[in-house]
């Protein structure tokens, strides 16, 4: 039996995957405080953490049986990565599982500033609703200078393009022909 211990939320559906095996018995532990997250892994073969649980040399000393840890989304700084390997734990995380996300997001935040949202919202809760005050802003005609064109940044600069932007980024590990792909121009330097 591989044991698995689930300290953060993660989706229902992730769960159910694990409950279907036979082999595994997961535990979802979540909010465990220091202490009890060092004596919740002293017999756990797995782990499955979000960005909130430390697990620094301390942590990894005290889950003796520790064989993979996988981090459900894409930042692994909360992990010690030298030591999980001098250690023989394999550390895995889901690097595009959150791009579709915080693509749509960026665009929401683009569209609500562009178009006034929270401003006319809050004209037509407070009963004073003034059309003329929210109209005439659009993306269309645009320019946008996106910092980092990696997985997000392509998706939002492909969105961007789609509403008639102008679309520019700064990214010197992109190459000219990955940002010529998206429609994206290169700048040098952001002066």
């Amino acid at each position: 039996m591989f044991k698995v211990l689930v300290t953060e939320t993660i989706s229902e559906a992730g769960l159910e995957i694990l409950r279907q095996d036979k082999d595994i018995k997961a535990e979802v532990r979540t909010g465990l405080s220091r202490e009890d997250l060092l004596g919740a892994v002293a017999d756990v073969d797995g782990m499955i953490t979000r960005s909130g649980t430390p697990l620094d040399a301390e942590v990894l000393d005290a889950a003796k049986r520790l064989r993979a840890v996988a981090r459900a989304g894409v930042g692994l700084d909360n992990i010690d990565l030298a030591e999980a390997s001098r250690r023989g734990v394999v550390v895995i995380n889901a690097p595009t599982g959150n791009t579709l996300a915080a693509t749509e997001h960026t665009m929401a935040m683009m569209l609500s500033i562009v178009r006034r949202v929270p401003q006319a919202f809050s004209s037509v809760t407070s009963g004073e609703w003034k059309r003329s005050r929210f109209v005439g802003r659009q993306l269309s005609g645009k320019r946008l200078l996106i910092v980092g064109l990696g997985r997000i940044g392509t998706q939002v600069a492909l969105r961007c393009r789609a509403f008639g932007m102008e679309v520019t980024a700064f990214d010197p590990y992109i190459s000219a022909e990955k940002a010529e792909r998206a429609g994206v121009k290169l700048v040098d330097d952001l002066a």
